[in-house]
């Protein structure tokens, strides 16, 4: 029995040192890119908390602060200046349709403390399960408004799996839930074109 646990905590070991080095996400094409993005153009991107899109929202999520700083670490690295808002603006709606539009009437009614640019993540769908070990997936979804030109110039999605098999998986369950919410911020924000210094 203790030669089985010893072996157990030892796999924990190297998974866990695996998953803390990672591996970065494949980087994809945005869904959509404006011929209006200018990122020499862009001084800073106001980046409010995520707003919560699923369906089923009768799973706990609390990863909300972990999905900002994500984003924002993500388009700091791409050159960008970032302006954190710890709320979410007034008259944005919180449905997945009247977000994904060129033109979005809503727009003209919100109002931020400052900046031009506003980035609105959402989380579509999001489950962190035990099996014979553990599963989660996270999928976001981002928008990037122009809101001088009332214009959306940017969107993409994001889509993290992970799983850990075994004793060892149940352990590492919040490691497997972090591991696919940091793989789908990742993947979300790739699309973002890269800033040239000047």
């Amino acid at each position: 029995m203790r030669n089985i646990m010893n072996r157990n905590f030892a796999l924990f070991i190297v998974i866990s040192i695996f998953l803390l080095s990672g591996c970065g996400p494949t980087v994809t094409k945005s869904v959509y890119l404006s011929s209006d993005f200018e990122p020499m153009q862009i001084d800073s991107i106001v980046v409010p908390l995520p707003l919560d899109l699923r369906i089923n929202t009768n799973e706990e999520f609390g990863y909300w602060e972990k999905i900002q700083k994500g984003a924002i670490n993500e388009l700091k690295q791409r050159g960008y200046n970032v302006i954190k808002l710890s709320s979410i603006p007034e008259n944005i709606p919180s449905v997945d349709e009247e977000l994904n539009q060129i033109h979005p009437p809503w727009l003209k009614e919100v109002k931020i403390p400052s900046g031009r640019y506003l980035l609105i993540i959402g989380l579509v769908d999001f489950e962190s399960r035990f099996t014979f070990g553990s599963l989660a997936t996270a999928e976001l979804t981002g928008y990037l408004y122009d809101l001088n030109k009332e214009l959306m110039i940017w969107h993409n999605k994001g889509v993290g799996r992970d799983g850990q098999a075994g004793i060892a998986g149940m352990l590492l369950k919040p490691l497997v839930t972090d591991t696919a919410i940091r793989s789908s911020i990742s993947l979300l924000m790739s699309g973002i074109p890269i800033k040239e210094r000047d």
